[in-house]
């Protein structure tokens, strides 16, 4: 059980990772988009000096002033596409780390679930491991799954027949579970 928790933290933690590295590559491509903007303008300014220049000094410094300015432009221009590839890749990637994740909370949950399912063979004190099944089920995000987990597995074991465990387990659950008086529970 133990490994199964340290796979789904394992899986949790490349998936903020990734998340993590994504929202730094957009900020990174927002600051860089900024930036090109600005050295476009520029460019376009250094050009309009190179129109306007009338001597030969001035006509190389415009032109040494574009080509520096196309070059800065240039270099923006191609670490934003690297970003955007990167931002891309991350986001093909999310996917998967979001199903690790799941697939980690379902081994975690089945695991449990076969665990409480031997507990119920072996004891008759019902209604503790309702609650425990219950907790289980609470903590992975399964609490769908654990009117089926009662009915479907709990319920066949060998003490189904004993009506007051039942009785006690419906007590204990409408106790624990469903504190509202008013609630019914249905077909336990």
């Amino acid at each position: 059980m133990e490994e199964l928790i340290k796979a789904h933290q394992q899986a949790k933690e490349k998936h903020a990772l990734a998340i993590a590295e994504l929202n730094a590559l957009q900020t990174r491509e927002n600051e860089l988009k900024g930036k090109s903007y600005a050295l476009t303008f520029q460019v376009d300014s250094a050009e309009q000096q190179l129109s306007k220049a009338l001597t030969s000094e001035s006509l190389e410094k415009a032109r040494a002033s574009v080509e520096e300015a196309r070059k800065k432009e240039s270099d923006v221009r191609m670490l934003l596409k690297n970003i955007e590839r990167a931002i891309n890749d991350i986001k093909l990637k999310l996917p998967a780390l979001h199903n690790d994740v799941y697939l980690a909370e379902v081994e975690i949950w089945l695991a449990q679930k076969e665990r409480l399912i031997q507990e119920a063979k072996a004891h008759s004190a019902i209604p503790q491991l309702i609650m425990k099944a219950y907790a289980a089920a609470w903590q992975t995000g399964y609490r769908w799954e654990l009117e089926h987990f009662i009915r479907e597995e709990i319920m066949k074991a060998d003490f189904r027949v004993n009506p007051e465990v039942l009785a006690q387990l419906k007590n204990e659950m409408i106790k624990q579970i469903w504190p509202e008086p008013d609630t019914q529970i249905l077909n336990l």
